[in-house]
């Protein structure tokens, strides 16, 4: 018997190690801009559809064993009671999380944490074929680069905006310029480590200009000439240790549009903006592009 007492209850083990996996399982969903920035949107989307099947059974188990392994310790007189005590609290603290983490789920495996569909077409969709030929022709007429460069949000932003400005005073410009036409534009932002490319409308192409750390305002529009086109304000870091790895990331406003109906508040408190707000502005490019 005195041997049996040095005897760790297995169930107890067990169960708390279940109960610890789903712990950090509820972590990733609790932490997931974070993790959409480190993985990326395609592989966060996998991950977090194994990890939301998952959180329940395995939860449970862990809940169930831990039980059984204080049952069991406590006639047999058995180590592992704290096991079993520590896994049954963190299982009830995780209930606490569990509603939250169900949503960001059902988010994901529905479709609303996907690109939302309110992007400008290329053109608009006839099903006459003769409209569709005329339509084609008048948005390929390809534009003088003085179309791109003298649009007003484009002056307007490059004059008030500049590397001297912290990044909080960059987006409250963009805010600003942005609320007239608020209604009928749509908006994103990308971020993330890449080869980074601006437009050049004099060759009608994008050119890279290399490695960043990229943190990207765009605004998605229909011109008068019934064109689609977006403005794009990039604010330019240096890649470093830190941020080397970070995958590129666009989030749409149809991502985040129930946590947050105004797109530049999540912008705000979304953890690209947490992070580049500390580090040091390399340059700010902007530009007008065709859609």
């Amino acid at each position: 018997m005195a041997e049996q007492g040095k005897e760790r209850s297995k169930y107890s083990v067990i169960g708390f190690s279940l109960i610890m996996a789903s712990v950090v399982m509820l972590l990733f969903f609790a932490l997931n801009d974070l993790m959409i920035h480190l993985l990326g949107r395609e592989l966060f989307d996998i991950t977090a559809t194994v990890f939301g099947i998952s959180i329940l059974p395995v939860s449970i188990a862990g809940l169930v064993l831990s039980i059984k392994g204080l049952v069991t310790a406590s006639r047999k007189k058995q180590k592992g009671m704290a096991f079993s005590i520590v896994g049954i609290v963190l299982f009830i603290a995780g209930a606490v999380l569990a509603l939250p983490a169900l949503y960001i789920l059902l988010l994901v495996m529905f479709g609303s944490m996907r690109p939302a569909e309110t992007l400008p077409t290329t053109m608009p969709y006839t099903e006459e074929t003769t409209e569709l030929t005329t339509t084609e022709t008048t948005e390929t007429e390809p534009k003088s680069p003085e179309f791109y460069e003298n649009n007003d949000m484009v002056v307007f932003m490059k004059n008030n905006i500049n590397e001297n400005m912290s990044l909080l005073e960059i987006i409250n410009a963009v805010d600003e310029a942005c609320k007239e036409t608020r209604d009928n534009d749509s908006y994103t932002l990308e971020f993330g480590t890449k080869d980074y490319k601006t437009y050049d409308p004099s060759a009608g192409k994008y050119v890279s200009q290399g490695q960043y750390y990229c943190f990207c305002i765009e605004r998605w529009f229909t011109a008068e000439d019934g064109g689609s086109y977006k403005i794009c304000i990039s604010v330019l870091y240096e890649v470093n240790d830190t941020n080397k790895d970070f995958q590129n990331v666009r989030m749409y406003e149809g991502d985040v549009e129930k946590d947050f109906p105004d797109f530049f508040d999540y912008i705000r408190k979304s953890y690209a903006y947490n992070y580049a707000k500390t580090e040091k502005i390399a340059k700010i490019d902007i530009y007008m592009a065709p859609d």
